[in-house]
C-alpha cells in the first residue's frame, strides 16, 4: 500500500491572541497558535498595514506558535494586531487589541 499523504487543510488558530494594556517603555508579547498543512505563511499587521520586522518588533513563527514582541512600548504602538496565516487552501486572522498606559511617575 502506498504511504498516506497527509491532508490539505485550511489555516486555522487552535489558539487566538489576546489582547493587552501595557505601561509605556515596557515589553509585550502577542503569542497565538496556527495549524495548515501545508504549513501557512505568516504575516503580521498593525491596525491592518503590513508590520515590518524592526529593532522593536520581533517576529516568531515555530512548530505552529506564532509569536510578536514589542520592545520599549509607546503609545503610538497602541491599536490592533492581526497574524495572517495563508496558505493556498485558505487563511485565518486572529486579532487583538493593545492598549498603552502612561508611565508612573
Amino acid at each position: 500500500m502506498p504511504p498516506r499523504q497527509p491532508s490539505i487543510k485550511p489555516p486555522v488558530f487552535i489558539q487566538d491572541l489576546d489582547s493587552c494594556v501595557v505601561s509605556e517603555g515596557s515589553k509585550v508579547s502577542f503569542n497565538g497558535e496556527v495549524m495548515g498543512n501545508p504549513q501557512p505563511d505568516i504575516t503580521w499587521l498593525f491596525n491592518d498595514e503590513k508590520l515590518a520586522e524592526s529593532k522593536r518588533h520581533k517576529a516568531v513563527y515555530f512548530d505552529e506558535v506564532v509569536r510578536l514582541t514589542i520592545l520599549h512600548v509607546t503609545k503610538e504602538d497602541q491599536g490592533v494586531y492581526s497574524c495572517k496565516a495563508v496558505n493556498f487552501s485558505g487563511e485565518a486572522v486572529s486579532k487583538a487589541r493593545l492598549t498603552v498606559k502612561g508611565r508612573r511617575l
